[in-house]
Order: C-alpha cells, then structure tokens, then sequence
C-alpha cells in the first residue's frame, strides 16, 4: 500500500497542476494521506499538503485517472502545529 501511495504521490508531483500550485505554495508539505472508497479494490487516494502561510490545507484526489485539488481551512486550535509527514519514516 505505502508503494501505491509513493506512485500516485510522484504522479501528483508530476502533474501540471501542482506545479503551477506548487509555485505559489512555496511552503507547503506533505501532512497526510488516506484511501477514500468502499473496499481495497475500488478507491481513491487523497493527498493534503498544509501550507503555513494562510494555514490552510490543499487535497489532491485521485479521481477517474485526473488529479483534482480542493483548498479549504484546517481544523485545529490555532496553537497547533500541522506535522510533516516523512513517507521514509
């Protein structure tokens, strides 16, 4: 599962979109990833990077073979801290 996550992760990185995001998203990092769907068989990932300057998170979703993105405020107490997330670790 993590290799399927790395593939699509790469894909996403690869795309036009988040390039062109990406280059107004400077700070932005991967925070989390999960596996939107019904069973192991029939699901989409999705991918959130947080960016700290207008704490905010973006969501890339796999969706039929095209790559979407959503930005939309976090939830958490103003105090916290969104954690990277290492996919090595």
């Amino acid at each position: 599962m993590l290799d399927q996550l790395k593939k699509f992760l790469n894909s996403i990185k690869d795309s036009n979109q988040f390039k062109e995001w990406s280059k107004s998203h400077k700070d932005a990092y991967l925070c989390s990833a999960f596996l939107m769907g019904v069973d192991l068989n029939q699901n989409k990932w999705q991918i959130d990077f947080y960016n700290p300057e207008n704490d905010k998170i973006t969501s890339f979703i796999e969706e039929d073979s095209l790559i979407t993105l959503k930005e939309e405020d976090i939830f958490k107490r103003p105090d916290d801290k969104v954690k990277e997330l290492d996919l090595d670790k």
